[in-house]
């Protein structure tokens, strides 16, 4: 009874128009000093966001101060020296292509904001500052998006409170979160907008199954933000089409489902086309996409070569320009350039690719340990397994093209002063 006491009383909820409470043995006052967590993250509302996400900001805080001025590896210092005019290079390759102002290896979009950013910074006096204010962004922007789900989940799908609050402590607390949106690269650039985009995808799907309508905002911010993952990240737009076509397949409102992820797909194309001519952007390479399939599948070769039938051996030769020892003598479970790099053949046809992802499949189902194995990089981070993190810096890579012109005042791989203390605490 809601008017009684509720001696032992720690939590409400309603179904169909009755109100019962959940009691439990033991005492319970310790959640009772986290009732400004209940009323914040029971609502999904601006005010709500806006107070975890300020929360999360400061947690994070010791990180914004502590990476100062930068932390940038060699991916996003080759868009920054594209950025600045320099002649432009295959990253795998390693081939000059003096036509192009940038190459789609990288994202063309995330190197013209870093550009912009850069720029920013000389002309205010120091490049420190403008590559610091991107970092800064990117941090606050994670942050505000991490509150968005969180208050999602809790305010619109009803789930306690006290779950809601364990995940801003997970989140707050593990140095991994705050610290990689930190560095300067596509990674951190699209994580916002996914978990914007994922949260929209919820209450897409949420609206679907409850029938209640959707509006035009719901299907139009989610092909908006599917097309800003995309151009962040070129894997963002292939999970926000397919992620449409699962709910056209298993849910109702099929058309609306259906030009989703048609529109998604068709302005993203439409947008890097246009892109690639005004702003002479050299395609990236099929490999790109391909790295942790061509991986996983070196370490199967590895281990498992006798293991493989002839024809699906067949099958990974066409894609595979490096035989078993050419294989073992660059493979590294710490990084997957090398082998995507040098062992893909640049030749294999589209068939030979779909053909070699359906072998690839299928021996992960043999042998999932060997694939988990081979990219450890993806676990580590959240394990402080040893390949924890690529530690603290203000940048390295591509010297010879350029790189040592990008904040010349750090040599290659040196720690800023704040970094040093960084890495101690981290």
């Amino acid at each position: 009874n809601e008017d009684g006491p509720g001696r032992g009383v720690v939590d409400w909820y309603d179904y169909r128009g009755v109100r019962y409470g959940l009691r439990y043995a033991g005492d319970t006052r310790g959640w009772s000093y986290l009732g400004w967590f209940r009323s914040a993250l029971s609502s999904w509302s601006i005010r709500s966001v806006g107070v975890v996400g300020l929360l999360l900001a400061v947690m994070w805080l010791p990180w914004m101060v502590l990476l100062y001025p930068a932390n940038i590896a060699a991916d996003t210092v080759a868009q920054l020296v594209w950025a600045r005019g320099y002649t432009v290079w295959d990253p795998s390759s390693r081939q000059d292509i003096p036509w192009a102002h940038m190459s789609d290896q990288h994202p063309w979009f995330d190197t013209v904001v870093y550009g912009w950013f850069d720029r920013l910074g000389v002309l205010a006096g120091n490049e420190a500052y403008g590559l610091y204010a991107l970092a800064l962004s990117q941090t606050l922007l994670c942050a505000g998006s991490v509150a968005l789900l969180l208050c999602y989940v809790g305010g619109r799908l009803h789930v306690s409170w006290k779950w809601c609050t364990l995940g801003v402590a997970w989140y707050a607390m593990i140095p991994i979160f705050g610290r990689l949106p930190m560095s300067v690269v596509k990674d951190s650039t699209f994580i916002p907008f996914f978990l914007v985009w994922l949260t929209l995808f919820m209450e897409y799907v949420r609206r679907l199954r409850a029938r209640e309508r959707l509006g035009i905002w719901l299907p139009g911010g989610l092909v908006i933000l599917a097309i800003y993952c995309g151009l962040t990240k070129k894997t963002g737009i292939y999970v926000a089409t397919l992620g449409m076509v699962i709910v056209m397949v298993a849910l109702n409102k099929r058309l609306v489902s259906l030009l989703c992820a048609v529109l998604s797909l068709v302005l993203f194309v439409g947008i890097t086309d246009v892109a690639f001519s005004a702003l002479r952007v050299a395609p990236s390479g099929k490999q790109e996409e391909l790295a942790i399939p061509l991986q996983q599948t070196a370490n199967l070769l590895l281990l498992h070569e006798s293991d493989i039938s002839a024809a699906d051996r067949s099958t990974i030769d066409r894609v595979f320009s490096c035989n078993t020892p050419q294989v073992r003598s660059i493979y590294s479970s710490e990084i997957g350039d090398p082998i995507k790099d040098h062992c893909f053949n640049r030749d294999a046809t589209n068939s030979d690719i779909a053909r070699f992802l359906v072998v690839w499949m299928k021996q992960g189902l043999i042998h999932p340990r060997t694939y988990i194995d081979a990219t450890a990089w993806l676990r580590d981070p959240f394990t402080m397994g040893a390949i924890y993190d690529e530690g603290f810096y203000v940048h390295w890579g591509w010297s010879e093209k350029g790189g040592l012109d990008i904040l010349p005042q750090y040599k290659v791989g040196q720690r800023s002063q704040p970094q040093r203390y960084g890495a101690t605490l981290y």
